[in-house]
């Protein structure tokens, strides 16, 4: 008598982790000559314990996609509050700066997109750009570089 049969390993699922809310802002760093590294940042949930919001990040570059949230990762909650300090960029029609113009013709390109508020509290949404030397870049590299060990 042939008995035949097969046999089926099944995953243990996952456990469900907290719900996470779609991206509201996106950090994206373009070296020249180099890929781009993109940040998105997103809400979890309110936490019930500590009453506050937490956070979640996604970073692609290249191929790699990587993951940190404020839950396992504290130093990201004020990183993200840091946002709320870069200084704003200011309109410039021509021929009516004050100041001599720096350019910076090959470097890194950071951009950042995400919800605003105006000082009477109107809200909207913003783009920031500019190039190294700049609060926008510093703040980048803090992300960078003060998150390098919270990345999954």
């Amino acid at each position: 008598m042939a008995v035949s049969g097969s046999c089926v390993a099944r995953a243990a699922p996952e456990a469900p982790g907290p719900p996470r809310g779609p991206a509201w802002a996106t950090l994206t760093i373009k070296p020249s000559w180099q890929d781009e590294t993109r940040i998105k940042f997103g809400t979890i949930r309110l936490n019930p314990e500590t009453r506050q919001l937490d956070y979640w990040m996604r970073r692609a570059h290249g191929r790699t996609v990587q993951q940190a949230d404020s839950i396992t990762c504290p130093a990201m909650r004020g990183l993200i509050g840091e946002m709320k300090r870069i200084e704003p960029l200011q309109p410039d029609p021509p021929g009516f700066s004050d100041k001599d113009i720096l350019m910076t013709m090959d470097g890194t390109l950071f951009t950042l997109k995400g919800p605003g508020n105006f000082s009477d509290s109107h809200s909207g949404r913003f783009m920031m750009e500019a190039n190294v030397g700049t609060p926008l870049a510093q703040w980048a590299r803090r992300i960078e570089d003060g998150l390098t060990t919270c990345w999954k």
